[in-house]
């Protein structure tokens, strides 16, 4: 039997899946950033990620999030390559070795909030009453508030 995921891991899932849709075509972000932005772990956002059903993967622009530096890091050379491939496909520049080219004048990071980090005024994705970030979070699994 699956178990269900915790009300917070659901909310972050969802999160990160609406954070990599807002990431503009022909531009890449960083776990790094989006976890900066939803106030999580990078390695957080590298999971959820990673486990991406094919329906999913086919649906959510992954392939536009790399590590910091613009270096691909998949694990495997097929992965690595299907990345490279679309992100060629959407005009960004990729070299042999699997490093975004020009990658400051194509790296998408999402502005500062108000607040700062670390100061969150919405609650811990733990509370039933924190709202999402992205309105698009609710369709992708975010838990509504009460």
């Amino acid at each position: 039997m699956a178990r269900k995921p915790s009300l917070a891991f659901a909310r972050i899932r969802a999160e990160v899946l609406a954070a990599v849709e807002t990431v503009p075509r022909g531009r890449v972000t960083t776990y790094g950033a989006i976890a900066t932005c939803l106030e999580v772990s990078a390695r957080h956002v590298a999971y959820i990620l990673a486990g991406l059903d094919s329906d999913q993967a086919r649906q959510i622009p992954w392939h536009r999030v790399v590590a910091e530096g613009g270096t691909i890091r998949l694990p495997t050379p097929e992965g690595r390559a299907l990345q490279t491939k679309r992100l060629r496909a959407e005009g960004v520049s990729v070299s042999r070795d699997g490093v975004v080219k020009h990658f400051e004048a194509v790296v998408f990071r999402w502005p500062v909030r108000p607040e700062g980090p670390g100061k969150a005024t919405r609650g811990p994705y733990s509370a039933p009453s924190t709202p999402p970030l992205f309105a698009r979070s609710l369709e992708l699994g975010y838990p509504a508030p009460p």
